[in-house]
C-alpha cells in the first residue's frame, strides 16, 4: 500500500488481531469505510512479528471540529460498534483521539481497542460514549 504507516501489534494481541483479518472483519469494517484500510505485514523486529499496514490519512485538528463533524464521529463509532457485536466484539476506547476527521472521512483509528464483548464493557463503552461523543456534540451545538 502506497502511503501507508505502520502499526505495531503488541505479541500478546497477535493472535486476536489475526483472528481479526482471518474472520474477515476488518475487511468488513474497511469496506464500510470505517477504519482504514488496513493490512497484515510480513515485517518484524525485535519488539514484535506482527505488523499492520494503514493508510496514511491527513487528520482534522479537533479543536476545529463543527458540529456536523462531530455528529459524524458518533455516527462512526456507533457504526463501527454494530458491525463487531454479532462477532461478539465491541468498542473498548471510543473517544475523539480514536475516531478522528481525516481527508477520506471519517475514521476510527484504534483496532487495538477493539475487545470481546460483555456487560462491564458495554457499560465503559456507553460511558465513553456519552463522555467523549454525546456531551461534546451537545456543548457545540450550544455554541460552547
Amino acid at each position: 500500500m502506497d502511503d501507508a504507516v505502520l502499526r505495531f501489534v503488541r505479541p500478546n494481541k497477535k493472535a486476536f488481531v489475526a483472528a481479526l483479518f482471518r474472520d474477515g472483519i476488518m475487511d468488513r469494517l474497511a469496506d464500510a469505510g470505517v477504519i482504514p484500510e488496513t493490512g497484515m505485514t510480513n515485517y518484524y523486529d525485535e519488539r514484535t512479528d506482527c505488523i499492520l499496514t494503514q493508510r496514511k490519512l491527513t487528520l482534522v485538528n479537533r479543536k476545529y471540529y463543527s458540529f456536523s463533524m462531530l455528529k459524524d464521529c458518533l455516527k462512526c463509532v456507533v457504526k463501527l460498534n454494530s458491525i463487531l457485536r454479532p462477532y461478539g466484539y465491541m468498542l473498548n476506547d471510543p473517544h475523539l483521539g480514536n475516531v478522528s476527521v481525516c481527508d477520506h472521512g471519517v475514521k476510527y483509528m484504534d483496532i487495538g481497542s477493539i475487545r470481546a464483548s460483555n456487560r462491564r464493557m458495554t457499560n465503559m463503552f456507553l460511558s465513553y460514549i456519552k463522555d467523549y461523543l454525546i456531551f461534546p456534540l451537545m456543548a457545540r451545538a450550544i455554541g460552547e
